[in-house]
């Protein structure tokens, strides 16, 4: 869904926070083929400006590439070996299911932001940049931008969208591993929280651990989701799912709150061994933290960025 009413640019990245950040570049671990020439340096041997090491020359070899200061001194045909720059695709999926509105600062508009930081570095480096909402059982955004161009494309979408319809994310996930031409690095912002109560993180995460993707989960949840007291719940209330909009009666009281407390630590260590089983980088995000310690700091730590 998106909102007729554009938020103001400013909402996503202020210039400060852009030109603070612009040094940073989305990395990759893995060598993926690239379609096209840009500023990533892939450990694939090529053509590029900035050679890597030498190799004595052999029949068939470009001459252009012999290095004949060598050849004077050495009196021997020596190479230079280039690294070779690619571009690299970089996939971001933002959940936009209603949880996802929930907090305060809201989980989406955290989402917003992230999805709009990652987008950004990855596009001004001039790599291929997929940005999709995972609304329902489906994938809906953007495909394919490259360089700086499409960069008020993808802020205007980010600044528009919405929530959207509930579903299970493991179905969005199974739609994206499902398509034999997607690659290269996959990043998930979500909450993973699934109006199935039998879902489980793992079963969702799976789809992620795709040989074939750099996978990164951004966890957010809110500060009222990681401390109850914050929601001022108190008594006994009607609860209702803001994904199911099935109403449950609670009385909230310590015993309620300290069973909650163990549910939560119970669901983020299922998180944590589930991306450490699939090699899937993971950073938990409190809505509340600054944007910028999150890009500058936490993402450098993961290696997603550089």
């Amino acid at each position: 869904m998106v909102n007729p009413d554009p938020q103001t640019a400013r909402e996503l990245l202020s210039p400060d926070f852009i030109r603070r950040m612009e040094h940073l570049d989305v990395q990759a671990r893995q060598l993926f083929s690239g379609k096209l020439p840009g500023e990533r340096r892939s450990k694939k041997r090529g053509q590029s400006v900035e050679y890597a090491d030498f190799r004595p020359y052999v029949p068939g070899d470009d001459l252009r590439f012999i290095d004949w200061k060598i050849f004077a001194r050495l009196d021997r045909l020596i190479l230079r070996v280039f690294l070779e720059e690619q571009d690299v695709a970089v996939n971001i999926v933002l959940d936009t299911s209603p949880s996802m509105e929930y907090g305060s600062p809201a989980k989406m508009l955290y989402g917003r932001q992230l999805a709009a930081a990652l987008g950004y570095l990855a596009l001004v480096h001039l790599n291929r940049v997929t940005v999709e909402s995972a609304s329902g059982s489906g994938l809906f955004g953007l495909h394919d931008l490259r360089g700086r161009r499409p960069v008020s494309r993808l802020f205007n979408y980010l600044e528009n969208l919405e929530t959207g319809r509930p579903g299970r994310l493991a179905d969005s996930l199974r739609l994206l591993a499902s398509q034999p031409k997607r690659r290269g690095i996959v990043v998930l912002i979500s909450d993973l929280l699934d109006p199935d109560p039998n879902a489980s993180v793992d079963e969702t995460l799976r789809f992620l651990g795709d040989p074939r993707f750099e996978a990164y989960m951004l966890h957010v949840l809110s500060p009222q989701e990681l401390d109850p007291t914050l929601a001022e719940l108190q008594g006994d209330l009607e609860l209702v799912d803001i994904e199911s909009n099935n109403a449950v009666p609670v009385t909230i009281n310590p015993k309620a709150m300290e069973r909650y407390r163990q549910r939560l630590k119970a669901f983020q260590d299922e998180v944590a061994v589930s991306c450490r089983r699939r090699g899937i980088g993971l950073v938990s995000i409190d809505t509340q933290t600054p944007l910028e310690q999150v890009v500058l700091q936490d993402l450098q730590r993961i290696g997603l960025l550089a």
